[in-house]
């Protein structure tokens, strides 16, 4: 089955919710806005303000890439901090590509 390119932002939205199977109250809950804005912007009536789309797409690359637990070897850590700091960069902006694409 072929996967639908989203048209607009909601779909993105609603396409990255149901892939990484969470439901827009928890969003809602994540972001602190109402469960209604967040139908709102997955039926495209409207689109986030910039602020709410940088804590969606924040909320989003979390839980697609979630911070690696330290793992320690017999003398240090595996990856430094400032590697891990730079992965959770790295994924958000990939994110933040990804749905700014979609905004009108």
């Amino acid at each position: 089955m072929k996967e639908e390119i989203p048209r607009h932002f909601g779909q993105w939205l609603k396409m990255k919710l149901k892939m990484n199977s969470i439901m827009q109250k928890e969003l809602a809950r994540q972001i602190c806005v109402s469960t209604n804005t967040v139908t709102s912007w997955t039926r495209g009536d409207r689109e986030p303000s910039m602020r709410n789309f940088y804590w969606i797409c924040n909320f989003i690359s979390i839980i697609e890439n979630p911070p690696p637990v330290a793992v320690l070897s017999s003398t240090k850590a595996i990856m430094s901090k400032e590697e891990e700091e730079e992965q959770i960069l790295r994924n958000f902006i990939s994110v933040v590509e990804d749905g700014i694409q979609y905004f009108k």
